[in-house]
């Protein structure tokens, strides 16, 4: 069963992150894949991520990506119209360097409450290894 409550394809998502300039477009991410109870966002280690001195990937840009598909995806599961998700806790841990290639960040729900929602976001590197792992919380807040 799927946890999303707003229907959204693969070419939506992308129009959405390419409509305007924002820190995804900004950092290169992209959409990568939806599934029924995941969101998958994929960013390049390039010269906009990575940290110099060593050309390591910035542990903010890992941050960035972890924010990113973690609220985009937080967005999705909201039944009403007049809601909106809003970041109130980030907690990131880098647990290997990555120098080329890509991530792909990948959000999945811990909880999805009425007015918390928790998401874990792991970021995988395209060689398969595991370089960070970041927790979410998400407050639901009506528009007035």
């Amino acid at each position: 069963m799927s946890i999303w409550a707003k229907k959204v394809t693969a070419e939506d998502i992308k129009n959405f992150i390419n409509s305007s300039p924002t820190m995804m477009t900004a950092l290169g991410i992209e959409f990568h894949e939806i599934t029924e109870n995941s969101l998958s966002f994929k960013m390049p280690v390039d010269a906009r991520t990575f940290r110099p001195p060593g050309g390591m990937l910035n542990g903010g840009a890992a941050a960035a990506l972890v924010e990113n598909v973690g609220s985009f995806a937080a967005q999705l599961t909201l039944k009403g119209e007049a809601e909106i998700c809003v970041g109130i806790e980030l907690n990131i841990s880098h647990l290997k360097p990555a120098t080329e290639g890509y991530v792909i960040g990948t959000a999945t729900p811990i909880r999805l409450g009425v007015t918390l929602q928790v998401w874990e976001v792991r970021n995988v590197h395209s060689n398969g290894d595991l370089i960070s792992i970041g927790r979410l919380t998400m407050l639901i807040r009506k528009i007035a």
